[in-house]
């Protein structure tokens, strides 16, 4: 599991600003951030930075239905 101390100077701005979007976009949607997507999902994002759709397949927690949203 990814902590955010784990993570360089430049993952933290990543994942800093995952965390906004996730925010807005929870706000947008009526919904608890969680449900976007969890903190260690973000922090696991802003270490990998996927480039394609097909690269979110190999984070935990995004299967299908998560990747198609």
């Amino acid at each position: 599991m990814t902590t955010d101390c784990e993570l360089t100077e430049d993952e933290k701005l990543i994942y800093n600003a995952l965390r906004q979007w996730r925010n807005d976009k929870a706000t947008n949607l009526n919904l608890p951030s969680y449900v976007i997507a969890h903190n260690t999902q973000l922090m696991t994002i802003a270490k990998l930075k996927p480039q394609t759709l097909d690269d979110f397949f190999n984070i935990k927690g995004f299967g299908g239905q998560k990747v198609a949203k």
